[in-house]
């Protein structure tokens, strides 16, 4: 341990090449590692203090920087008021190298200045998260999550760390590790996982089965029992979390979407990839109505102008604060701030409660940093009040493994007017002094109170039990609104001091909060009793608040199945919930598992659901039911009708020999009747899936007649595809000549093999757009004999060679045809590089690349080589598909860092973005990128549509190490081309796109 005063800061000097950790920013460009390196001048922390902004009345003043701390990943606040530091080092290397170090900054004389300085360990390893309490330091330790006792608190180990948890990921994770370690008001330890981190967490000796699957979401852990636990699923990568007055939760995101309102057992969106339950089917949004950065290029508001400065900054956060002290002015109160890394600042969301959760506002931005370095980490408040934020500064943002610096760091206080910050020692405190902290208008207080208490409680030290919860009990009666309320019952329960009688006074409470509570609380002690569960069903059916309604929804993925039947239906029943952000999705995610085992009962539910999407989804579940086709021939309501006939359609799509349920007949004479167009499609779709023999002329007459709304017709177009109808090709060659089923049409031409095909889609080639060429290219890819029809239509100067993207080169590469591969280098060309070719064209890239040429470039065209090249993928200004990442929040003024993912854009692939290649049993090949795989049914994202595919009909199967965006990108593009599309890549804004045209298309080729 190393004890000592404050060091000297740091004197201002030039560091390259320095950026905010990853772990925080998620596949900003192309997944590619590397930037390039820059210089810029580096304030001195004092300095940095100077150049903050703040509101009139506040001040920020530095508490410590560097070399007393760097690179301050996250930290925490003691009972004393002491910051615990993290000190992460180890990025962006995860390894076994014990690098990282936890110290302890205090502020001794209280003048808002750190004086004392103590390492409290030294051999961490990967640390990003933690917490102090119960006689120790937890820490965030990837792959383990891990304790270090300090039972007599001397700030020095009393021992080896201990492995709460392992299985955290550290082979995938580099962007995206376990973080966020806040005790909340129930007692248990939580924290935050990202999107990358797919981890399988348990005990050290746990098997596979005893352990926990999870990537982003949130986590808890009991610090007595030692339970850990998934709270719930989803968003991309969080990275700061914390508790409003009513202990909800709240986490922000990296990443757009920035906020969210987490409820036990939700599922929430997330950037990429599916969920890890099974038929969760669909995802809760964000509350947030705004996002933080106003389009175009991020970038822009570095200065603090534009558009991006009155939207917030930028769209990557991190750190979660609902301010809860006693320092700030009221106005601020109860709001939550977090860290714009883009946009230098502290943005301030502004919570209103709506329908069952919330819905967060942009409010005016707290403070903006002058630094360009600035990037804050974590923000808090202590115990007088200040709020201290922590910045790793950096000079990049994205992606920069080569040349982090591990130097630099600083953590300013933010404060309002005459701050009165005094000694403090909670520990020192006798229990009854603990609990009258409860009504201290400072937050940290009753929260640091409450863990005092719970901790003393476990180790059988509190002086009398009876006098502390008689104590506890008068504050609650006394306290004067809900939230002074709620602090008392979250420390009796952490006490276990509240059993069935209080439980049932708070579910009787006319406080909508205290009945929430009563039901959270009474299902986390894990038993029910039969009064309890009579209570939650009276709830379920009368309770006015769809604030109690959502706990009870929480509440039922916890309760035995058979509990479950008591509440679902009275809950369901509640037609205005219909529309709330959270209830219909909770219900369902409650009644999901319970349907699985009990599916006569879940048709059941149709009969009394008064939530359209939820009766979907239960058909969806069910749709191999006998008995859900019976209650459909005898279903009165087409809006009834509808949505199940909606729910059976999704749920068979891309099944095959799917048997016609007894009840068919009558459901197709029921339908009949209806007027809604929609219910006759669905009903005919699903005729087809049953193997009716007339279902597939009236989908063909369906599509052939213009009259029939256009997404009917493609809907019905690609069922007969999938069918494999054997008369429909020559329909889709008549479509090829209505421009508005074209591009359908050459998609379906690719799943049927007929030599006539390819040279009916050359014929037409040179008249079709731009979208629908690409269409035509896939088609003409997937299978041998259309491909060489493709090389001999180039050849011939019928097709234009620059048609042929990279990506598709690679396609007929896939076909592992020997004349072929000759063929397609005789006309085309190669698509591979070597290392040192590849270096070479990185090198004269840079060259070309200059400020003055870009800006001499034609941003129009360059849109039009997008659309072409990269549209098919990625989106920028909203434009182009969301196959891929979006590059428009990217670090795309960076012209290196360009180069950089166009020439090797395969240097680093997650795996939710690798390709897959199949063969069919028919000889059709296709690659693309799982979205989804069920049962027997996988979906695939190609560039150029989403498909499914059955495993009877796969012949090979090989998952690549490449993503859809292929090296060689731009091997043969011609250099007037390369500057164009770059000028479009860093434009700041959309800019017009030329006329589409083969005149204004480039000539170049080999680009994706």
């Amino acid at each position: 341990m190393l004890t000592g005063t404050r060091l000297m800061p740091a004197t201002a000097r030039l560091i390259s090449a320095k950026s905010v950790p990853t772990v925080l920013l998620l596949f900003v460009f192309l997944l590619s590692p590397e930037i390039f390196a820059q210089e810029s001048e580096l304030l001195t922390p004092q300095e940095a203090a100077e150049k903050m902004s703040a509101p009139e009345g506040f001040e920020v003043t530095l508490f410590a920087g560097e070399p007393d701390v760097a690179q301050p990943i996250a930290f925490t606040i003691d009972d004393r008021g002491r910051l615990w530091v993290v000190e992460c080092v180890s990025y962006p290397e995860w390894s076994d190298k014990p690098q990282d170090r936890v110290i302890i900054l205090e502020d001794t004389n209280h003048d808002g200045t750190f004086d004392n300085r103590t390492v409290f360990w030294d051999q961490g390893v990967n640390l990003s998260g933690i917490e102090v309490g119960f006689g120790g330091v937890w820490l965030c330790s990837t792959p383990n999550f891990i304790f270090i006792p300090d039972q007599n608190q001397d700030d020095q180990p009393d021992g080896e760390p201990v492995v709460l948890l392992d299985g955290w990921d550290d082979k995938t994770s580099r962007h995206n590790v376990f973080n966020g370690l806040t005790w909340g008001p129930d007692g248990w330890l939580y924290g935050l996982n990202g999107i990358l981190s797919k981890s399988l967490v348990g005990a050290p000796a746990a098997s596979e089965s005893q352990r926990k699957q999870l990537d982003c979401g949130v986590w808890r852990f009991h610090p007595v029992t030692r339970d850990f636990e998934v709270v719930a699923h989803g968003t991309t990568n969080p990275w700061g979390l914390d508790f409003d007055q009513y202990g909800q939760i709240f986490i922000t995101n990296c990443v757009i979407k920035h906020l969210w309102h987490v409820v036990p057992g939700a599922h929430y969106e997330r950037m990429f990839g599916t969920d890890v339950t099974p038929h969760t089917y669909e995802l809760i949004s964000s509350v947030a109505d705004h996002i933080h950065w106003g389009g175009g290029n991020w970038t822009s508001s570095r200065d603090g102008e534009g558009k991006h400065d009155v939207a917030g900054g930028g769209h990557a956060h991190a750190g979660a604060m609902i301010y809860q002290g006693d320092n700030w002015p009221e106005q601020y109160r109860n709001k939550l701030y977090t860290l714009n890394i883009h946009g230098r600042r502290a943005n301030q969301d502004v919570l209103e409660l709506s329908g069952s959760s919330y819905v967060a506002h942009h409010g005016e931005d707290m403070l903006q940093s002058g630094d360009p370095w600035f990037r804050g980490l974590e923000l808090k408040y202590g115990p007088d009040g200040g709020v201290y934020i922590t910045d790793w500064n950096d000079t990049g943002e994205c992606h920069d493994y080569e040349n982090t610096q591990k130097q630099t760091g600083r953590i300013f206080k933010v404060t309002y007017g005459d701050l009165m910050s005094e000694p403090v020692n909670l520990a020192d405190k006798s229990d009854i002094e603990l609990v009258e902290l409860h009504t201290h208008a400072n937050n940290w207080y009753p929260t640091h109170a409450r863990r005092l208490l719970q901790e003393r409680a476990i180790k059988g030290e509190l002086k009398s039990r009876e006098e502390v919860t008689a104590a506890l009990w008068e504050g609650y009666r006394a306290a004067e609104d809900t939230a002074a309320k709620l602090r008392y019952v979250w420390t009796l329960f952490t006490l276990k001091e509240l059993h069935e009688k209080e439980y049932l006074q708070l579910l009787a409470s006319s406080d909508e909060w205290l009945r929430a509570w009563g039901i959270r609380l009474s299902v986390d002690r894990k038993f029910i009793s039969p009064t309890l569960l009579t209570r939650f069903t009276t709830l379920a059916k009368e309770d006015p608040s769809p604030r109690v309604r959502l706990e009870l929804a929480s509440a039922l993925q916890r309760l035995p199945r058979p509990y479950r039947w008591m509440l679902a239906p009275p809950l369901l029943s509640h037609a205005e919930d219909r529309d709330d952000r959270y209830l219909p999705l909770m219900y369902w995610y409650g009644i999901n598992e319970a349907i699985e085992v009990y599916p006569t009962q879940g048709i059941d539910l149709i009969r009394i659901c008064g939530i359209p999407q939820v009766r979907r989804l239960i058909a969806r579940k069910l749709a191999h039911t006998p008995e859900l086709y019976e209650f459909l021939a005898n279903s009165n309501y087409d809006i009834v009708r509808i949505e199940l006939l909606r729910g059976i359609q999704t749920a068979l799509l891309g099944q095959k020999d799917v048997p016609a349920p007894k009840a068919w007949e009558a459901v197709r004479e029921r339908m009949a009747r209806s007027t809604d167009p929609e219910i006759h499609l669905l009903t005919t779709l699903l005729s087809l899936q049953f193997g009716q023999p007339s279902a597939a002329g009236e989908l063909r007459t369906l599509i052939g007649a213009t009259s029939t709304p256009f997404e009917h017709r493609v809907t019905a177009l690609e069922a007969l595809t999938q069918s494999g109808d054997s008369e429909l090709p020559s329909l889709l060659i008549q479509l090829l000549d209505e421009e508005a089923l074209r591009g359908p049409a050459l998609v379906s031409l690719a799943a049927f093999d007929q030599p006539t095909i390819p040279d009916e889609i050359v014929a037409r080639f040179p008249d079709m757009p731009l979208e629908d060429q690409q269409k035509a290219v896939g088609t003409l890819t997937s299978r041998p004999g259309y491909a060489m029809k493709l090389l001999d239509a180039i050849e011939a100067d019928k097709i234009d060679r620059s048609a042929v993207t990279a990506y598709y080169a690679r396609q007929i590469l896939n076909l592992k045809q020997e004349d072929l591969t000759k063929r397609l280098e005789d006309v085309w060309g190669t698509i591979g590089q070597t290392d040192e070719a590849k270096q070479k064209q990185m090198d004269e890239l840079k060259q070309l690349l200059t400020a003055d040429n870009i800006s001499n470039a034609d941003p129009a065209h360059g849109r039009l080589l997008f659309k072409k090249n990269c549209a098919n993928c990625h989106q920028l200004f909203d434009d182009g598909s969301q196959v891929g990442p979006n590059l428009t929040g990217s670090q795309r003024t960076n012209s290196e860092y360009l180069i950089q993912n166009l020439v090797t854009p395969n240097a680093l692939v997650g795996k939710d973005f690798q390709m897959t290649l199949f063969i069919t049993t028919e000889g059709r090949t296709v690659s693309g990128i799982i979205i989804s795989e069920v049962n027997d049914v996988i979906t695939l994202q190609t560039p150029t549509e989403k498909l499914t595919l059955n495993t009877e009909d796969v012949d090979e199967r090989k998952t690549s190490n490449l993503s859809l965006m292929p090296d060689g990108l731009i091997k043969d593009m011609a250099e007037q081309d390369i500057l164009d599309l770059v000028s479009y890549l860093q434009s700041p804004t959309q800019v017009p796109l030329v006329e589409e045209t083969t005149e204004a298309a480039s000539d170049s080729s080999g680009t994706e």
